[in-house]
């Protein structure tokens, strides 16, 4: 099997431990970006759409666990010491996959993953004022990053989109006081 398809099957039965209330098995934001990450190492056919799928329970976890819902009803895993948010390393893991990816839409699929990111964080940052300890400090390590703002510009320079490249370090840079490589 693929890389990717061993690491979702190690993800899978670290969910199911979690499900049962294993806390010690419970898989945390590091089990999943591992797990997107070897989707985007491999070479399987729709290996983008797999890491996407995984992605995607990331976002639900995280938006079980902000609507405080029952771990039985909700179906989450059940750590209380695991909230599973994406993190920087999470997000630029997918944009690695959507920017080796050949399907039609990966350009679009990476501009959207940025926005949410960039969301998440600049929601914290506002919503924060400066306390770390505060319970709004939900998504703080969800910030772009130089990796990320590298992995965008050349989704959009090698699509032909130099202007919006641009537009993207003019904001990186006023925004997060970030440079290119």
């Amino acid at each position: 099997p693929d890389a990717g398809e061993r690491a979702e099957s190690i993800l899978n039965e670290m969910i199911k431990g979690g499900l049962t209330g294993d806390d010690t098995i419970a898989p945390d934001i590091n089990s999943y970006t591992l797990a997107i990450k070897a989707w985007g190492q491999g070479t399987a056919r729709g290996f983008e759409n797999r890491a996407q799928a995984i992605f995607d329970q990331v976002l639900l976890q995280m938006e079980q666990q902000d609507s405080n819902e029952s771990s039985a009803a909700g179906g989450r895993i059940r750590n209380n010491n695991n909230i599973i948010r994406p993190n920087g390393e999470t997000y630029n893991a997918i944009l690695a996959c959507w920017l080796k990816s050949k399907e039609n839409g990966a350009l679009t699929k990476v501009t959207c993953h940025l926005k949410k990111m960039e969301q998440m964080y600049l929601d914290n940052h506002n919503n924060n004022d400066g306390n770390a300890h505060s319970n709004h400090h939900k998504h703080s390590d969800a910030k772009p990053d130089r990796v990320t703002m590298n992995s965008v510009m050349t989704a959009l320079c090698r699509s032909g989109e130099l202007e919006r490249a641009v537009q993207l370090q003019n904001r990186m840079e006023d925004v997060y006081k970030i440079v290119p490589d």
